[in-house]
């Protein structure tokens, strides 16, 4: 607008106009005042629509979020604000990534990623996050606003996308004889991200299982020591190569770093099976003079060195050991424990600074030329409790000792000797030391001392019966009991069926205990009955010296009328020794039992001669497959493959087929693979008491 000169008779006019003008400018400025405030309401709910957004302050406390968020989240505005913004994350990152993530926000930067966090309801989902700090007049972080993107489903198309591609990747490698795998690093830790090839099922567990896990977790300490160390140097920037035994085996591993961005982002590695050929090299020696479990020297080896300490005539000590409580701890634990304890004896003798054998089961043999306190400082070693899976185990040991050339003048007469110096030690009560006298006979000694006391038992009614639940693989509902025998002596605590029943086989004690055992799970089976576990079967021991009578299956009639209890729900488990005897008596009991309708099963099947003629001859309706071929299940083919014969052998013969000794998840899984019909053994229970029995019915009772 143009402005006149001064006029005094136009002034008034002027302002007029000037008047008029600014009237419409602000008309026009409050107009488009107004349009962009509206395009700005759009713009923001825009953004609200399509956004997620969260005002945090200094400490990570939310004080804001939009409607978004509470939508995404599953939370309403005020379940989120006033809590830390982690209390929805998941368990996908680890601790250090979003201590990086704060640390960038603290330190004035703008922090950008990919978050999955948790709903409220369950489930997951991801973000792409964007934080941006903002400062207060003293230059520091006072508060810091998140942007984020719900990027959840071209996660899930990302996924799947990488997913095909996988398993076709996958489906080559698994073909492969080799193993490939992954590890990464964070900060001192290496964990594995990625198994594949055929070698993978040379582990105990399954591959899936393994990821996340680091080598501490999967083998032993010093192999993880080992592993580690290569690892360390690989991600140094290296490539090495190297052997080592893992699980009984040797591998030939080759690792090659994987760079991103001038780093090594992660390392790959493949292992080849090698073991046939180190197997080669050293199987045979070692095998021949240490035993597997402990590793120390064996007897073979023991008798070695005594022969050459013979020849050199100078005078030593032989000092044999005997875990008392070992048996005890094996029934009652399982044998993984009693490995353990085993080992942990094994590692106290070394200390000894002696040379220390191990002569097989929980037998330990030493060798000294200053005898002096040693056996006091054996003593000593055992009284501190073995601790195994958290558990204490208090082991006392009994010791026999031989010298040389008071006590023996050859290897074997001198072990004879120390062997018999043992037992003695045993049989007065455990826990104490005997040296070698020539009046002591173990085997005379033991029999008459173990017998009276068997006598004793059966008077005093010292027996009693423990059971352990049969499962059936399919339902995994419990389907039957085996009954089994347990002495609870007044002195001696529990003694093992492996002590003293042989002693009663060959003293004729058997008989007796045999038909106790029998009309004790009768009577507590028609208990059952009355229950309500009207079907459930019992299982009973029977040795081969009742076939020899002739009245036996009258016996069984007997005892099942007495209890009130069908027959079909009482099954004899005999041995193959039994079947072998094959006398004429035994095949008319065997046959007249069928017809009574008793179940009869053939016990601890594989370990004996495993004929298969008594299959056919005799009226069989079970196989019971020996808890040996379980301890290595998993890492013998040859197990797994006798198992499965014998699992179908059964069954073209339509004979039912349990597993004993199933201790672990995957000899669990793979019985059930092979369609074997039942199992039992720790892995679902130990043998209890009736009346814990009992409890475990009310849940698993099919």
């Amino acid at each position: 607008m143009e402005i006149p000169l001064y006029n005094p008779n136009t002034m008034p006019e002027m302002l007029k106009k000037i008047e008029e003008e600014w009237k419409q400018q602000r008309v026009n400025t409050t107009s488009e005042i107004s349009k962009s405030l509206y395009q700005l309401k759009g713009f923001i709910s825009e953004l609200d629509q399509s956004l997620l957004i969260s005002v945090m302050d200094e400490n990570g406390v939310i004080t804001d979020v939009n409607t978004l968020f509470s939508e995404v989240s599953g939370c309403s505005r005020s379940q989120i604000i006033g809590t830390y913004h982690h209390f929805l994350k998941s368990d996908y990152h680890p601790g250090s990534f979003f201590e990086k993530m704060w640390d960038t926000i603290k330190k004035g930067h703008v922090w950008e990623g990919e978050i999955k966090n948790h709903h409220k309801e369950g489930g997951t989902y991801w973000l792409q996050t964007s934080i941006f700090p903002f400062f207060n007049e003293g230059g520091n972080v006072y508060r810091s606003i998140a942007v984020m993107k719900d990027v959840t489903e071209e996660k899930q198309q990302e996924a799947k996308k990488l997913e095909s591609v996988q398993d076709d990747f996958y489906e080559i490698l698994n073909h492969m004889d080799s193993l490939v795998f992954k590890v990464r690093q964070y900060e001192e830790t290496f964990v594995y991200s990625f198994f594949a090839g055929k070698l993978k099922r040379r582990f105990s567990v399954k591959p899936e299982k393994l990821y996340g896990k680091t080598a501490f977790e999967i083998f032993l300490e010093d192999d993880a020591h080992i592993l580690e160390s290569y690892y360390r140097e690989a991600f140094s920037g290296k490539n090495c190569s190297f052997e080592i035994n893992l699980f009984h085996t040797y591998f030939y591993i080759s690792l090659s770093p994987i760079y991103q961005n001038g780093r090594v982002k992660e390392i790959v590695g493949t292992a080849i099976d090698i073991d046939e050929k180190k197997q080669t090299e050293q199987q045979v020696h070692h095998m021949t003079y240490h035993t597997v479990l402990t590793g120390l020297p064996n007897r073979q080896k023991l008798l070695d060195d005594l022969t050459c300490h013979i020849k050199k005539g100078e005078p030593f000590q032989l000092i044999m050991i005997d875990l008392d409580q070992f048996k005890q701890i094996n029934d009652s634990s399982g044998h993984k424990v009693g490995d353990d304890v085993l080992k942990q004896a094994a590692q106290r003798l070394q200390r000894k600074q002696l040379p220390v054998y191990h002569l097989g089961a929980d037998e330990f043999a030493l060798i000294t030329f200053q005898p002096n306190d040693v056996v006091d400082s054996l003593f000593e070693a055992f009284k501190e409790p073995f601790i195994s899976e958290e558990i204490a185990y208090y082991v006392t040991i009994s010791v026999g000792v031989s010298h040389y050339p008071v006590h023996g003048k050859s290897s074997l007469e001198l072990l004879k000797n120390v062997d018999t110096a043992l037992y003695t030690a045993k049989e007065k009560g455990r826990n104490l030391c005997c040296v070698y006298e020539d009046q002591m006979n173990e085997h005379i000694t033991e029999k008459i001392y173990m017998t009276n006391n068997i006598r004793k038992a059966l008077s005093n009614d010292e027996f009693e019966l423990y059971y352990q639940p049969q499962v059936c693989l399919k339902t995994n509902k419990i389907v039957g009991v085996e009954a089994l025998i347990r002495w609870n002596h007044p002195e001696e605590g529990i003694i093992s069926p492996g002590k003293f029943i042989p002693i009663a086989e060959s003293s004729g004690l058997i008989i007796p205990i045999g038909e106790m055992v029998l009309e004790k799970a009768l009577t507590q089976l028609q208990l059952w009955r009355e229950q309500g576990y009207s079907q459930l079967r019992m299982s009973v021991n029977i040795a081969a010296e009742h076939f020899n009578q002739s009245h036996f299956a009258n016996t069984v009639q007997t005892m099942l009328e007495n209890a009130q209890v069908p027959a079909k729900q009482l099954e004899l488990e005999l041995t193959e020794n039994s079947l072998l005897q094959n006398t004429g008596l035994t095949t008319n009991t065997l046959h007249t039992l069928h017809r009574m309708g008793v179940h009869l099963s053939i016990d601890d099947f594989g370990i004996g001669y495993s004929s298969l003629s008594y299959l056919r001859h005799f009226p069989l309706t079970t196989l019971k497959i020996d808890k040996s071929f379980m301890n290595h299940i998993n890492e013998k083919e040859k197990d797994r493959a006798l198992i499965s014969s014998i699992i179908h052998l059964a069954g073209s013969l339509g004979m039912r087929v349990i597993a004993e000794g199933v201790e672990t998840k995957g000899t669990f899984q793979f019985l059930q693979q092979e369609k074997c019909d039942e199992m039992q053994g720790f892995y679902f229970s130990k043998p209890m008491p009736a009346a814990d029995i009992e409890k475990l019915l009310k849940i698993h009772y099919f």
